[in-house]
């Protein structure tokens, strides 16, 4: 797990509008969220998840913003002739999950195709 100290936010918005967080972490794996330096930082501070940045703005933050944006993948976890069940970690773009889905025939991704990327 990455961690940084008065970052910016902007760069990690689609506006390009934000002011700083007082700390920073890039989720990379779901055990980062019981190091015990994880959970010092967390105690006592407000915390914001923040995924791809679209349509979010921000003024400055003083807790700790959690970044998705590393915690990226998917894998098929039930895959039977009557379905096909994945699961998609939560930084993974939309485009490249519809991409995965469009090459192996799967639907139910429809309604996603106009969200920002």
């Amino acid at each position: 797990m990455e961690l940084k100290k008065d970052i910016s936010l902007r760069n990690f918005t689609t506006l390009k509008i934000g002011g700083k967080a007082k700390y920073m972490c890039h989720l990379e794996d779901l055990a980062d969220l019981e190091k015990k330096e994880f959970l010092r930082l967390i105690e006592g501070n407000e915390v914001f998840i923040l995924g791809g940045g679209s349509n979010t703005a921000f003024s400055d933050f003083d807790g700790v913003v959690i970044s998705t944006l590393k915690y990226r993948g998917w894998k098929i976890v039930k895959n039977t002739p009557d379905s096909i069940i994945v699961q998609v970690k939560s930084g993974t773009p939309i485009r490249s999950l519809m991409g995965f889905c469009i090459e192996n025939n799967l639907s139910g991704l429809e309604s996603f195709f106009l969200f920002p990327a």
